[in-house]
């Protein structure tokens, strides 16, 4: 057991934590440096959990919260090598300093202290790194949760409901789902629920039925490559379709694209 996962451990036991502590400083600037580390226990069960407390127990400055948002901000954490193809254990870097973002602006939604400059950046990379993330594993043998998708849902989800949000990114939004969904990798580990959040916000912030439809209409226009690629995607759209259904279910105002989702199992796009 490495001597961070016992610090931590012994942080998390704490009711408080004292941040006058210089040491800590160094401890928060160590958790950053492995935020993304492979081992599981060490990145999900101590420093995942100790970024959160310290986060929603208001244990930061705004200082100090405004230094954490930067940094996962940056090019070393959410954006992390982010052009690459295929898998590599950078994933777990981006997706998880995509949950400390997300963590940032829930809370800052209802406090609105840190700079607006830094919430709209914040915001505007929510929609690229779902744009742009490429490694869409879920769970990775032996090293855990990637769940890069999911992790990116919710940060975008937390974002569209900032006070600071506009309008106009809305349709950027929808372009972000829609690259998650056309992707060769087959979600199985609940994405697609996660997925839905994003949409549910959306419509909270004014997204209605025509809009909706005609974004829907435009997924089968993406389904390229090899038939087992047409195949992998299709079942994307149709696993997430079937979870927007569902919830459009409580809202009658959305018949079009209720009635667009019926017809998606009526026909196949293959």
């Amino acid at each position: 057991m490495s001597n961070l996962t016992i610090t931590l451990e012994g942080l998390l036991s704490d009711e408080n934590i004292d941040l006058s502590n210089k040491d800590l400083d160094k401890i928060l600037n160590r958790m950053l440096d492995e935020i993304g580390n492979p081992d599981p226990y060490l990145r999900d069960y101590c420093i995942y959990p100790t970024f959160i407390k310290l986060i929603r127990e208001n244990a930061l400055t705004l200082e100090k919260e405004t230094h954490l948002l930067e940094r996962c901000l940056d090019n070393h954490h959410l954006f992390l090598e982010i052009e690459k193809e295929g898998c590599f254990d950078y994933v777990f870097t981006r997706s998880f300093s995509a949950l400390v973002i997300a963590d940032i602006l829930h809370k800052d939604g209802k406090q609105c202290e840190i700079e607006a400059s830094l919430i709209e950046k914040a915001i505007k990379a929510s929609i690229q790194y779902l744009s742009q993330e490429k490694d869409h594993r879920g769970y990775v043998a032996e090293k855990g949760w990637a769940h890069s998708v999911a992790h990116g849902s919710d940060l975008l989800t937390n974002a569209i409901f900032h006070p600071l949000f506009n309008k106009q990114y809305m349709n950027d939004c929808l372009q972000a789902v829609k690259a998650c969904l056309l992707v060769e990798t087959a979600y199985i580990d609940g994405e697609d629920e996660r997925i839905l959040n994003i949409i549910g916000a959306l419509i909270q912030k004014g997204l209605d039925d025509k809009a909706l439809l005609f974004w829907l209409e435009s997924l089968p226009g993406g389904y390229s490559g090899t038939e087992h690629a047409k195949y992998r995607i299709h079942w994307n759209v149709k696993k997430f379709a079937n979870t927007l259904f569902i919830y459009l279910e409580r809202n009658r105002d959305f018949s079009q694209s209720k009635q667009w989702v019926l017809r998606l199992y009526e026909r196949s796009f293959i």
